[in-house]
């Protein structure tokens, strides 16, 4: 999963990167097309993503742990579940092969 998000994150940054580089081109020929007031917005966004973008970077391992913790909770408490199950299943079974035991006896 954390592949995924890196893989997207990084193309995302690279849209970011060149749509904030074609503005300043825009600018910079005198091309009138952009304002500076969203060119500075759009570059702040590019900053922000960037730096968020690192933080995951870095902190790839320890996502990747928490995910793995939770996804193990939650395995166990199906497995608990399912073994809850299993044991009625057994008294159960066990009640109607004495029930079959009883009747072959009187039979």
């Amino acid at each position: 999963m954390i592949k995924f998000v890196k893989f997207f994150g990084i193309t995302m940054f690279f849209l970011i990167l060149l749509t904030v580089v074609s503005m300043y081109l825009s600018i910079v020929k005198g091309e009138g097309l952009i304002r500076p007031e969203a060119l500075f917005f759009y570059t702040v966004i590019l900053v922000g993503y960037a730096l968020t973008l690192k933080y995951v970077w870095d902190k790839e391992v320890q996502i990747e742990i928490e995910q793995a913790r939770k996804e193990m909770e939650l395995a166990k408490m199906e497995a608990e579940k399912h073994r809850e199950e299993l044991e009625k299943l057994k008294k159960a079974f066990e009640e109607y092969r004495k029930k079959l035991e009883g009747s072959k006896d009187e039979g």
